[in-house]
């Protein structure tokens, strides 16, 4: 059963059984699947529309029947948390994983993994500890897990494997010892909570524009922000001098023409710094401090030093949750085949 709080009004919840969970700020479409990862009775709150008082007078003397309680990213009303902590229940926030799919979330096409963090906060919030901050400080990889996470990294790398795997823009331009700088949503989370010194993009293009005069500078703009007016604050792509390319396969099959790359907080920053290169951080994002990356930000755990292997085995093995085309469980060599098998299809 579904219970939705909206502006249209409240549809009357008869019956709380057993094996329910409670979902917060989850746009309608992703409801489907949602259900079918979980099972179960699903219970589905939208988040401006959450009333306190509604939810209590719901949920308080049935909340045993509960099993957790879920946020997607930070769509949860002010009170959920407090909330949560009174009554004793569990509070995980959800997101894409980091290899998600052949399309775009704002594409609504499902997600090939999640990752949901028990910790109470995203693994992009630079506030506190998130779960894969944790992880990835606390982690000792064997021989074995290496030479694991080695090999993933090579089959992405070989294949050309990113979190969208869109297609080609089929762009082409001879670049030498170039600079990348990558866009992001500047409507993206991953930069109002990572305390990025930039907000926008064009700020960061300017910046290293400044400090780099004669250099080829390339600009990357991200997908949900090409011909989307919505996801943008500013216009990179229409500053003079500037080489923009959308073909993300061009620049990985060139990045040993390319010296470094500049990123805010973009996840194309670790994908390139697992093709070994010079990668600058403009956030506390969460590959940033390790001793891997040239960071804005100085960071205490400069003493955990990690190499790319350990962060991979966090990030993309032990932190999300795979799926395949029916939501059952899958491994992380499973989605990269599905996600190759559909290019080839």
């Amino acid at each position: 059963m579904i219970f939705l709080k909206n502006n249209k009004g409240t549809k009357v919840l008869k019956k709380i059984r057993s094996s329910s969970n409670i979902f917060f700020g989850f746009s309608e479409w992703k409801y489907s699947f949602i259900k079918k990862i979980f099972g179960g009775d699903c219970y589905f709150f939208t988040t401006k529309d959450a009333n306190h008082k509604g939810f209590i007078r719901l949920f308080e003397k049935k909340i045993n029947f509960v099993n957790n309680i879920y946020v997607w990213s930070y769509n949860d009303p002010y009170w959920l948390s407090s909330l949560c902590l009174s009554l004793k229940k569990d509070f995980y926030r959800i997101e894409d994983g980091f290899i998600r799919s052949n399309s775009l979330g704002a594409k609504k096409s499902a997600p090939k993994s999640l990752v949901i963090d028990r910790s109470g906060l995203m693994y992009f919030d630079a506030a506190r500890e998130s779960q894969l901050h944790n992880m990835i400080r606390n982690l000792s990889l064997d021989k074995k897990k290496i030479t694991e996470a080695q090999g993933y990294i090579n089959y992405i790398i070989k294949n050309n494997i990113s979190k969208y795997n869109l297609p080609n823009f089929k762009q082409s331009y001879t670049i030498e010892n170039a600079i990348l700088v990558i866009g992001q949503n500047e409507n993206d989370m991953s930069i109002t909570k990572s305390g990025a010194i930039f907000t926008t993009n064009e700020a960061l293009l300017k910046y290293i524009m400044s400090k780099n005069v004669g250099r080829n500078i390339i600009y990357k703009p991200h997908p949900d922000t090409i011909n989307n007016d919505t996801n943008r604050k500013s216009c990179p792509e229409k500053i003079s001098g500037v080489i923009v390319i959308n073909d993300l396969h061009y620049l990985f099959d060139n990045a040993s023409n390319i010296s470094e790359v500049h990123t805010i907080s973009s996840l194309l920053g670790f994908e390139f710094l697992m093709r070994g290169l010079k990668v600058y951080c403009y956030s506390r994002t969460w590959y940033s401090g390790w001793g891997l990356t040239e960071d804005i930000y100085n960071s205490e755990d400069k003493i955990y030093e990690k190499n790319i292997y350990e962060l991979f085995y966090c990030a993309y093995i032990l932190y999300p949750f795979y799926y395949d085309s029916e939501f059952n469980s899958v491994t992380i060599k499973n989605t990269l085949d599905s996600l190759l098998s559909y290019d080839n299809q």
